[in-house]
């Protein structure tokens, strides 16, 4: 029970959702594709772009086990919504 004079603390701050993919192309898990096949994802909603891109990273595996990560080109619809 709360006295009329005391005020509640504020709500903390709304965490956003993190963002769904709808599709994406090569699927996830793929093996055997080419480093220069276009890569398609595709957001249930218009994202942040800055955002996405900064957080976003492309690497392949070797056969024999040596990761590197790839240089990217991001092209977006005029949604925000794909990626290519």
């Amino acid at each position: 029970i709360q006295d009329e004079d005391e005020t509640l603390p504020p709500l903390p701050p709304e965490v956003p959702l993190p963002a769904e993919v709808v599709s994406s192309s090569p699927s996830s898990g793929s093996v055997g594709v080419a480093t220069d096949t276009d890569l398609v994802v595709t957001f249930a909603e218009p994202m942040n772009v800055a955002s996405v891109e900064a957080a976003f990273s492309l690497f392949v595996t070797s056969e024999a086990g040596e990761t590197r990560v790839l240089d990217v080109e991001f092209d977006w619809n005029a949604e925000r919504t794909v990626l290519t």
